[in-house]
């Protein structure tokens, strides 16, 4: 019992923290570009784009994985994804599909269920934790670049039995940028 009231007590911490500070400018925020080029439109969550690579081990084999990611979510805010890879391990490949929810707090940190397929199937929960370094510079009033070293240890189960797979990567995320205007 006293295990679910930490529980409980973290994520309302998480909740709490991802919140953000409140800001005394309370202006709506606009995605950059649009159609005619220039035009503001409301755009309150940015989306991005990643690709993904690294390694993959389970019950001490090694291997690989390589594939994309997307994720819908706001700065500092609660965020969704979903992704696909390949993953290389004992010589077969197999294919590995997720979805996601978290949190980027100083970190990103989620949780989500996949399905591995392939020469067998199995399905589980899995983690994430994620460190997103901006990439210098920016292309020009349309976004950013991203680098994030990442750990996602999914717990699946097969005929019973359940293997952990320790993916181990980095993606390299294009992330929409958008523009905080305070006239309406």
């Amino acid at each position: 019992m006293a295990s679910r009231r930490h529980c409980t007590a973290i994520l309302v911490l998480l909740l709490a923290c991802s919140a953000g500070p409140v800001s005394a400018q309370q202006g709506r925020y606009y995605c950059y570009g649009g159609s005619p080029p220039g035009v503001k439109r409301h755009c309150p969550w940015e989306i991005t784009l990643g690709l993904t690579g690294g390694p993959l081990t389970a019950a001490d084999r090694w291997g690989w994985h390589a594939g994309t990611d997307v994720s819908v979510g706001a700065f500092m805010r609660p965020w969704v994804g979903a992704g696909g890879h390949l993953q290389g391990l004992d010589g077969r490949i197999s294919g590995f599909v997720y979805g996601e929810v978290g949190f980027w707090l100083a970190l990103n940190l989620g949780v989500g269920g996949g399905v591995r397929f392939g020469d067998e199937v199995a399905a589980g929960p899995h983690l994430f934790l994620g460190l997103p370094l901006p990439v210098p510079g920016r292309v020009p009033r349309s976004g950013h670049f991203y680098l994030e070293p990442y750990y996602r240890p999914a717990f699946l189960f097969d005929s019973g039995r359940m293997v952990t797979h320790h993916e181990f990567g980095v993606m390299i995320k294009y992330w929409t940028h958008r523009g905080n205007y305070d006239e309406p």
